[in-house]
């Protein structure tokens, strides 16, 4: 397999940060992606059995995340911002509430944390 490069032009945005860390107040932050197109089911995982000849739950669950090309995009943008952001928020992290799966309930809250250094 031949691997191909693309070279790709982002602009990363966020909210100006302020903190106070003595009562634990900051402000700021990434600014949120138009996740809008996202879906996200969580489902139980499953393993062809080739003796039963069908597939058979394995224990594990399975995420799988689709959407609009749009926001797969956005979402892409907003982690690259997330690990480059400089906050002294020792947790940082956003919630995305409501985020709806394939069948289109709204039953899934996706929260993302900043990556320890």
């Amino acid at each position: 397999m031949k691997k191909v490069q693309k070279e790709v032009t982002l602009t990363l945005e966020y909210f100006q940060n302020k903190a106070d860390k003595t009562s634990g107040i900051y402000e700021g932050g990434v600014v949120d992606p138009n996740i809008e197109g996202l879906i996200i089911d969580v489902t139980n995982g499953e393993s062809f059995d080739f003796e039963a000849n069908e597939f058979v739950s394995n224990g594990k669950y399975e995420i799988h995340l689709s959407g609009n090309r749009e926001a797969i995009k956005e979402l892409g943008k907003y982690l690259i911002a997330l690990a480059d952001y400089e906050t002294e928020d020792p947790n940082y992290h956003d919630h995305f509430d409501n985020v709806r799966n394939s069948s289109g309930k709204e039953i899934v809250d996706f929260v993302i944390y900043k990556p320890k250094e």
